[in-house]
């Protein structure tokens, strides 16, 4: 049981950091029912199933099913951890050339039951499959609609991520029902079946090549919904079962193999950058000419010049270095657009004279009015991405070549950074202050361009005057070289709300948190993680809960209203309702503490076995603390037995 410690006056504290103890192996599973933090009930079944197992209101009747190929799955014996909040069963036998693990974790303060379905294609070849997640309901629903309080046929849109169950008013005031089944946007294919508002079906699609393993994460909670929500209310009730906010203790590789967290588009969405399609159409051996919906030509295009008359003015491109054309048969106006292979595209009035199209067949065909023309697949393929690429609220895309520093504006204030530090500005989601720019530190935070023209060096169109204002998104080169897991900064850092993180420290002398027993003051180096606690995001008053680098957990109010940050190109006042988690992945040791830790490196070798052992449990109790001075010790220690104390010492657990 995690301890609190209570103080009743002002004070600076040393207190013991506990050794973590290893992980205990796992038990037989068998089913009861579970009651969250929240006070809701939950059975589950040997294969993961839920059911209905209680006299008291719940709208679950055989809920969490899965099949695919036809049939359902059916585990080996199951297990779970000691304390009952980790279940793991895995298939009896392959199906369908599928070994299947599923792994549900009990998260009782959200309310929440998390699932992580594997699926390990053990074949030689790639498969196709469709998952069937099947929620029979123990009453007709009074509605079925989205996250967002659509009502539901057979589809979510782009922005929506979970389908909710709302129960009919007469049935004894039943929590809702909630599935969180994907990210918004995600590529993954999803579809629903909707029985007479009684049973619900999710289908997954995956294609998983030959030896490689794919997820699905889901989870499903109950949920206290009033009868008469409005869709407002829906979206803000269901907001914090996002399945971005239900990862946490997920490894980074079951986070990067799921299938349905976000859109398949690799590092920070570089493959939206580079398409695979253009207008609808996949390049092809032969060039592909459309002549409306229904009407597709093969064969060689022939053009003399390639030019546009931009608003920004005239622009030429070889017709190799294009990848797809649309004019005004696609635009239904006068403009057209030209895909350059590069990620390049440009928006004007086309330019091109004596433009024909030579059939496979021999036979040639004068273009009049241009559809949408797609060419070949080039000999080489494009490179990821040479150039920063700027996309412009007209839907242009430019190479340019910055230099300096970008300028943007925060909730917080100005952020001024080298443009060769920057990742991605993502373009800003609905009801968000600006695109979500993200930098090589680790920083990402919301942000707006500095409004204003600048002149910047592009790669085809030479010296443009933009304004930063019409910017959509940006993304550089740095995302061929940066990972899009979601590690963590190795120095100080702040999670803020809004899913923003910057790599920052805080500067004030202490933080005071006001305990049940009296306030406590704290430097904030010396804190290791200082995280919200809070029970609901509406809660006035927030609560937070710091480990301390020095041993012990704290737990309390935040005197402190505001934070002073400092970090490279930031110098910021944050309201501490707003901070969502502060770390620090390195110890900050005083003097004190170092000759201290010195001294017991140096009894791990006194001739007293007494005094050797109570240097190593010291050391052991000291945990990160010390780890830093060990490392050191041990390339210089040369007496067996204290290579073999610094040694154990190293290997526990931080």
């Amino acid at each position: 049981m995690i301890r609190f410690l209570s103080f009743s006056l002002l004070l600076t504290v040393s207190l013991v950091f506990p050794a973590r103890a290893q992980q205990p192996a796992l038990v037989p599973y068998s089913p009861s029912i579970i009651t969250d933090d929240k006070g809701h009930e939950w059975y589950i079944e040997h294969n993961g199933a839920l059911q209905r197992n209680s006299n008291g209101p719940s709208m679950i009747g055989n809920c969490m099913i899965m099949q695919f190929g036809g049939q359902q799955f059916y585990p080996q014996q199951p297990m779970m951890s000691p304390d009952g909040k980790e279940l793991s069963m895995t298939s009896q036998q392959p199906l369908g050339g599928l070994s299947v693990t599923r792994r549900i974790t009990i998260m009782e303060k959200e309310g929440v039951l998390r699932y992580v379905d594997e699926f390990l294609n053990s074949t030689k070849r790639d498969l196709t499959v469709t998952i069937d997640m099947r929620h029979g309901l123990s009453n007709t629903a009074r509605e079925i609609t989205s996250n967002a309080g659509r009502p539901l046929k057979d589809s979510l849109e782009a922005e929506e991520f979970g389908v909710l169950a709302l129960p009919q008013e007469s049935e004894g005031n039943p929590p809702s029902l909630f599935f969180s089944v994907r990210a918004p946007k995600s590529a993954s294919p999803l579809k629903l079946r909707i029985q007479n508002k009684y049973q619900i079906s999710i289908l997954h699609t995956l294609t998983i090549p030959a030896g490689q393993t794919q997820t699905l994460i889901h989870a499903v909670s109950q949920i206290e919904i009033p009868a008469k929500a409005t869709p407002e209310d829906i979206t803000k009730a269901c907001a914090p079962l996002a399945l971005s906010r239900l990862t946490k203790g997920l490894s980074k590789s079951v986070i990067k193999m799921a299938a349905n967290l976000g859109p398949a588009t690799g590092g920070f969405g570089l493959a939206d950058w580079l398409p695979q399609q253009y207008w609808g159409l996949a390049p092809a051996n032969s060039d592909q000419l459309a002549l409306g919906k229904d009407s597709l030509l093969k064969g060689r295009s022939v053009l003399t010049r390639l030019g546009m008359v931009r608003e920004a003015g005239q622009a030429f491109a070889n017709l190799e270095s294009a990848a797809a054309i649309a004019g005004p048969g696609f635009t239904g106006d006068q403009s057209g657009w030209i895909w350059l292979r590069d990620g390049q595209r440009w928006r004007g009035v086309l330019e091109t004279p004596e433009l024909k199209f030579i059939l496979n067949s021999g036979a040639e065909l004068p273009v009049t009015k241009l559809d949408r023309l797609v060419l070949a697949k080039g000999q080489q393929p494009p490179e990821p991405l040479a150039h920063t690429m700027l996309e412009l609220w007209s839907g242009e895309r430019i190479a340019i070549e910055p230099q300096g520093d970008l300028q943007a504006s925060t909730l917080w204030g100005r952020l001024t950074v080298p443009w060769s530090e920057v990742i991605v500005w993502q373009k800003a989601e609905a009801q968000a202050l600006g695109g979500l720019l993200c930098l090589r530190d680790g920083t990402r935070v919301r942000a707006l361009p500095q409004a204003g023209k600048v002149k910047l060096k592009t790669k085809s169109l030479g010296e443009q005057e933009i304004d930063l204002a019409d910017m959509r998104r940006l993304i550089t080169p740095l995302v061929t070289t940066v990972s899009d897991e979601d590690s963590e900064p190795a120095t100080s850092f702040l999670e803020l709300a809004g899913e923003q993180r910057v790599v920052a420290r805080v500067t004030a002398a202490t933080l005071t948190l006001l305990t049940e027993g009296g306030p406590l003051s704290l430097s904030p180096g010396s804190i290791r993680e200082l995280r919200d606690v809070s029970e609901g995001e509406g809660t006035a008053v927030r609560v937070f809960e710091a480990d301390l680098w020095g041993g012990g957990i704290v737990k309390g109010t935040l005197e402190n209203s505001r934070l002073h940050v400092e970090g490279r190109g930031l110098n910021w006042d944050i309201q501490a309702r707003q901070i969502l988690r502060m770390s620090n992945p390195v110890p900050v040791t005083d003097h004190t503490l170092m000759r201290r830790i010195g001294q017991l490196i140096q009894d791990l070798g006194n001739e007293q076995w007494k005094t050797r052992e109570a240097a190593s449990n010291a050391l052991r109790e000291l945990g990160p603390l010390a780890r830093a001075s060990l490392q050191e010790a041990l390339k210089s220690a040369t007496d067996a037995e204290v290579v073999r104390r610094l040694e154990e010492l190293m290997q526990d657990p931080e």
